[in-house]
Parts: structure tokens; C-alpha cells; sequence
């Protein structure tokens, strides 16, 4: 999964500028994909996509396994140190 597509987001932020930017992206989008109140057919799996994303940006280890996993960036181990020295938080704040 393509957290950074799904939240429609940059992946060159840091790391508690992306949980900031996220959660505004997710509020956004949550309103467009609802499956109650979206006319898209796939709406429903948009949403559980949004939802799944976001829980693993919240989150600093799922994050980073799924940045490891992922072919978003180019260097996921360099990224992710430079991404990761820029930390100032252990976890997103709701």
C-alpha cells in the first residue's frame, strides 16, 4: 500500500509534519469516502484503504515497516534515517 497516495500527501515531510498533514488529509477524505454518504461504488474500500493508512502513519513502527516494504521511495533505509532523525514525537496525537 501506497500510505503517501492513499493519504494524498508528500513523503518529504517530516515525521510529526506527516502525522499533522495526515490527519487533516484523513478528516478530508474520510468526509468524501464515507460509505454512508459517498455515491462511489468503491467507496467503501477507498475508505478501509484511508483508515488502514492512517492507522499506519500514527503509528512509528508500522510506518516504518511499511516504508521498508514499499517502493515509494528510492532508499527506504536512507529515508528512513533522515525521516526518523527529524522525529520529535514517538507517536502521532490525535
Amino acid at each position: 500500500m501506497d500510505i503517501f497516495s492513499t493519504l494524498k500527501i508528500h513523503s518529504g515531510l517530516s515525521y510529526p509534519e506527516t502525522c499533522e498533514v495526515a490527519k487533516k488529509q484523513f478528516r478530508i477524505l474520510a468526509k468524501e469516502l464515507h460509505p454512508d454518504t459517498s455515491s462511489d461504488p468503491d467507496a467503501a474500500e477507498k475508505f478501509r484503504l484511508l483508515k488502514q493508512a492512517y492507522e499506519i502513519v500514527k503509528d512509528p513502527i508500522s510506518f516504518r515497516e511499511a516504508i521498508e516494504k514499499s517502493n515509494v521511495v528510492d532508499n527506504p533505509r536512507e529515508f528512513l534515517r533522515d525521516f526518523l532523525s527529524q522525529r520529535r514525537f514517538n507517536v502521532c496525537i490525535d
